[in-house]
């Protein structure tokens, strides 16, 4: 029995130029994949009521099963072979989350004079450092300033932070948004949709130039506590002194300096954040890498974290609770709100999967602030078992974190990239 759920909503982007940019989402709940795919491609092609160029598909890993078997009737019905997705634990769409339960989510859009190539890259281990299999030969050469790329991935097959770390050195600021594929038990259990296929390895991996931009959030549910430190003795991802003192005397200061409430959160998980950018250390605005603190290395009586750091590099330590991801994402989206929403046509929400209620106490919490802020505004998405955004001029792969896409036509907007503020 399928149940009677399908939601869409589309906002249009009315220009002066006889090219329209558009934008649409369906969802839908039920267990036969094959009814909810023609339901929702069906009320698609009535709301949008323009040629479909970009399609992407999200499928909760209830369904995945059924999906070699039916994916084609999304580019046969829709008419365009830019057809894109993946399976997951729980999708999104607009203001609602599902949350481990059956549904598909849709999002589908008419961009003309946007440019869209897309691959299936994989990763060959064995050849001299590992190599990645698939470049087009199109992607070759110089590309536009404007560029952009939406990645989506399987955790088990493909090193993202490898080739974000090359993407960041052989194409500086390109941004890259996207997430790794959740909801599976082992390798090969994925699966990345393309077109009328679907992959089981490796990274899909989609390029955007022509008239269309991209506004990037990426709201990593920190807040600093204490003074930010100077690292004066470190040892790849070993912490041993800060401002010239032992790291230990230096957090063992700050523990006593918070707050009780503060102090409980400490002691449930301590995380620290780098500036990615040292030119912007201490200026408003200075944005930070959020990485996990590992322990206490005995021998060294050092801190072990998350990430490679050197001596010189600017950190703050940060606390994660529910209250503190409410407010940053609240934060960054007032931003976006004011640097001119209306010319904003959708985007895409790659969420973590230790989000949603499993953060929250309350259901579609990003989701609905999304549209409290933006909306109404064609959103879809999945939750992620990474999630990948540009922290600065640089992309990497973030954990706990929201990372949202937002497509503009290219000259609407006041910024591509509103800087993102930290409170």
């Amino acid at each position: 029995m399928v149940a009677d759920h399908l939601k869409y909503s589309s906002r249009k982007n009315l220009m002066a130029s006889a090219n329209l940019f558009k934008a649409a989402t369906v969802s839908a709940m039920g267990e036969q994949l094959s009814i909810l795919l023609e339901r929702a491609t069906g009320d698609l092609l009535d709301h949008l009521d323009a040629n479909v160029d970009l399609v992407f598909v999200f499928v909760t890993s209830h369904l995945a099963n059924q999906l070699d078997d039916h994916v084609h009737l999304v580019s046969e019905r829709l008419g365009t072979k830019h057809v894109y997705g993946c399976t997951a634990e729980s999708v999104l769409c607009q203001g609602t989350e599902f949350e481990r339960e059956p549904a598909i989510s849709i999002w589908a859009a008419s961009m003309p004079g946007a440019s869209i190539t897309s691959t299936i890259l994989k990763f060959d281990p064995h050849s001299d450092g590992g190599a990645f299999i698939g470049w087009p030969d199109e992607w070759l050469g110089e590309w536009e300033e404007s560029t952009f790329m939406v990645a989506i991935a399987d955790p088990y097959s493909f090193p993202m932070d490898v080739w974000l770390n090359r993407m960041n050195e052989d194409r500086p600021g390109v941004k890259i948004v996207g997430g790794m594929v959740s909801g599976i038990s082992g390798p090969r259990d994925c699966l990345l949709i393309s077109g009328q296929d679907t992959y089981d390895q490796g990274s899909l991996v989609l390029r955007f130039q022509g008239d269309i931009r991209l506004r990037s959030l990426v709201s990593q549910g920190c807040r600093a506590i204490g003074n930010p430190f100077i690292i004066t003795k470190s040892e790849r991802n070993l912490i041993l002194e800060l401002g010239g003192k032992p790291v230990l005397q230096q957090v063992q200061n700050l523990f006593n300096g918070l707050s009780q409430r503060d102090r409980g959160l400490m002691r449930q998980g301590l995380h620290f954040g780098r500036v990615v950018d040292e030119r912007m250390t201490g200026l408003p605005g200075t944005e930070y890498l959020i990485r996990n603190v590992v322990g206490i290395d005995e021998d060294s009586n050092g801190l072990v974290v998350g990430d490679y750091v050197r001596n010189g590099q600017s950190i703050q330590f940060h606390l994660r609770d529910m209250a503190s991801a409410q407010l940053e994402l609240q934060n960054l989206l007032s931003l976006h709100a004011r640097n001119r929403k209306s010319h904003l046509i959708g985007g895409l929400s790659f969420t973590c999967n230790g989000r949603g209620t499993r953060l929250f106490n309350v259901p579609h919490h990003d989701s609905k602030l999304i549209q409290d802020f933006l909306g109404p505004l064609p959103i879809a998405g999945f939750f992620a078992a990474g999630e990948i955004g540009p922290i600065g001029s640089h992309n990497f792969l973030h954990g706990f974190t929201n990372s949202v896409a937002l497509f503009e036509r290219a000259g609407d907007g006041l910024n591509d990239n509103p800087t993102n503020p930290r409170i």
